[in-house]
């Protein structure tokens, strides 16, 4: 399968610190790293994707959030703040924010319109 431009994608993720588990609230702008690309990406909130309150007792306000204990896995779309990129699904990428560091493969591609 060849590469193609993409600003959207659905990342299956994985934390790998075994103490801290990961929040991701719908503010969240980590920095995508797989092979030569580093890119600020924003979370795309989906409600299939979100965890509920009664759940996790702890979320504040009414902010959309994510928790991912360590060694779950979980769907997450992200996508590219600046500008689209040349992904290939079953790419890896890591995600190492100050505490968290979490691995994931990407599972699903929305691609550009502009495809060629």
């Amino acid at each position: 399968m060849k590469p193609a431009v993409c600003r959207e994608f659905t990342v299956e993720i994985t934390v790998e610190n075994e103490e801290h588990q990961a929040v991701f609230n719908e503010n969240y702008v980590p920095v995508i790293i797989s092979e030569s690309i580093r890119q600020v990406c924003n979370w795309v909130v989906k409600d299939d994707q979100t965890n509920d309150k009664k759940k996790h007792p702890k979320l504040l306000d009414k902010k959309k959030s994510i928790v991912i204990q360590p060694g779950q896995a979980r769907l997450i779309t992200f996508k590219f703040k600046y500008f689209a990129e040349y992904l290939i699904e079953g790419q890896k990428i890591v995600i190492d924010d100050n505490c968290v560091k979490c691995v994931g493969t990407i599972r699903k591609i929305m691609y550009d319109t502009l495809r060629t």
